[in-house]
């Protein structure tokens, strides 16, 4: 990131740009996965609760939401570079063309996408502890009324699903 920002040439060339955003993304994204466990909280049922875990429900959703976007626009900036790649060699593109008729609505449609895909299960309260991170799940079990706390296990699947689907096709 650093080494294209201290760069103009590189700031200036579609590439870089592109891997800029990638890179930046990834970083975030990147900084949650470490915060890991230190953002999770611990659910209180049945009057015990665990260790370990010093975090809230708002330190788990920020994680969450930095990781789920993570995991949505690192892929899509990925297929953006190798989309760049092909219009520069295999139809002779030059960056000023490409970054005119490609780059620019590459990178709005990326964010824009990311940050709806990643804003819509706050409302929801699905981003909750995973194995050893926030992410986007049904949480904390109530045998007693057969439902979840936060979020449900349906919505959960099914939002992952249509995230799924819109990065991977």
């Amino acid at each position: 990131i650093l080494d294209i920002l201290r760069n103009r040439q590189k700031l200036q060339k579609p590439y870089g740009r592109i891997m800029l955003a990638l890179s930046s993304f990834d970083f975030l994204s990147s900084l949650w996965f470490f915060v890991g466990e230190w953002a999770q909280y611990v659910a209180q049922t049945d009057g015990w609760t665990k260790t370990g875990k010093p975090g809230t429900i708002a330190t788990c959703e920020a994680s969450g939401l930095f990781i789920y976007l993570g995991s949505v626009t690192i892929p899509l900036y990925n297929a953006a570079l190798s989309i760049q790649y092909y219009l520069s060699i295999r139809h002779s593109w030059s960056e000023k063309r490409i970054a005119k008729s490609f780059e620019r609505y590459a990178h709005a449609f990326i964010i824009i996408v990311g940050l709806t895909l990643a804003i819509i299960p706050l409302p929801l309260d699905l981003y909750n502890p995973w194995y050893s991170y926030c992410y986007i799940t049904a949480a904390i079990y109530d045998p007693d009324t057969e439902s979840f706390e936060r979020g449900t296990e349906l919505a959960a699947d099914v939002f992952q699903i249509i995230c799924w689907v819109v990065v991977y096709l």
